[in-house]
């Protein structure tokens, strides 16, 4: 019999001899607890706007045309009015009625009153105009936001209908096109902001008429992430697996690791088929790393291949509990 061609006895020795024992396997079992509801990142690559980039290149250029200056460096005084800046934009008009294009960051004015003063504050999403009042304008993420402090002031959101603000109401103006509201979905999310703004941001932008499918699967990825962080991951995982049965490409790779990381949270090797669908894929890392795991015992030739190619993946290599669950799994596998 040749040594291409061992014998059932000779094959039965080398698997005793193969199989981890018993210490091995929960040794290994308690490090891969320890890596998967460790708080590493679940998204592999930056959620950067993947779709409608010509419309985005668009974007930013016609707002590169005006530059922009920090107010507080004009030498125009704006008189009988007082200014707190925290942010850069530029001034035009006239003493009696300045208008403020406000770029980003905060802004608090206040007008004296009976100074006969109109005041403007605009911005990409709002127009915010005053007589006689004290109120705070702040553009974060791509949306304006007005609290009045005291008097009334007539705020336009972009594409809606003017309203009045009195002392302590506030209003919060999303940008009132798709390019808008893709940018802000995506500022939002590399700041982790809060979840609910971003489902806000998200159901605004589905709304829109000019939704093609690539946008489409953008925001339904976007849509997962968001809901991720909101704490349902029952919903995430639904949705996720929408965007596969879609055929979408774009954002694939990050949904079908997300599936495998946290259907292995929830159902340990009960996800299999989500794991061994990530590595029928081609992905790489993690998901190798925990189908190992749940192959140990079933087939350990195969768990020691995919543990050897995770351990090289910079995702597993560069991170503390997935190379030491790497590590352990060599250990327990090893001949």
């Amino acid at each position: 019999m040749s040594h291409d061609d061992p014998s059932e006895e000779a094959r039965r020795r080398y698997l005793e001899r193969s199989t981890p024992s018993a210490e091995a396997l929960a040794r290994l079992a308690a490090t891969t607890r320890q890596a998967v509801w460790s708080p590493a990142r679940r998204w592999r690559a930056p959620w950067i706007l993947a779709v409608g980039a010509s419309l985005v290149t668009a974007w930013w250029a016609l707002r590169a045309e005006a530059p922009e200056v920090a107010l507080s460096s004009l030498e125009l005084p704006i008189e009988h009015v007082a200014l707190d800046i925290e942010g850069t934009g530029t001034v035009a008009g006239t003493p009696q009625a300045p208008v403020i294009q406000w770029s980003s960051g905060r802004i608090e004015i206040a007008v004296e009153p009976e100074r006969d003063v109109s005041l403007a504050v605009v911005t990409d999403e709002a127009d915010v105009r005053v007589v006689g009042t004290r109120f705070d304008v702040e553009r974060l993420h791509h949306a304006t936001s007005v609290q009045v402090f005291a008097g009334r002031v007539q705020v336009t959101c972009a594409g809606e209908d003017t309203r009045e603000l009195g002392p302590t109401e506030h209003v919060r103006c999303l940008p009132a096109d798709l390019p808008g509201l893709l940018l802000r979905t995506v500022a939002l999310t590399q700041a982790s902001a809060d979840p609910a703004q971003r489902l806000q941001t998200l159901d605004r932008a589905e709304s829109m008429a000019d939704v093609d499918g690539p946008t489409a699967a953008e925001l339904l990825a976007h849509r997962v992430r968001a809901t991720a962080d909101a704490g349902d991951s029952d919903q995430a995982m639904q949705l996720a697996r929408r965007y596969l049965d879609s055929g979408a490409t774009t954002r694939r790779r990050e949904l079908l690791t997300y599936l495998a990381r946290t259907g292995f949270e929830r159902q340990g090797c009960g996800a299999r088929p989500d794991l061994e669908q990530a590595v029928d894929e081609g992905v790489d890392g993690v998901p190798q790393l925990l189908l190992a795991r749940c192959l140990v015992e079933e087939d350990p030739e195969r768990a020691r291949r995919l543990a050897d190619a995770a351990a090289v993946v910079p995702e597993v290599r560069d991170a503390p509990d997935w190379s030491r669950v790497a590590d352990a799994l060599l250990q327990a596998l090893a001949p």
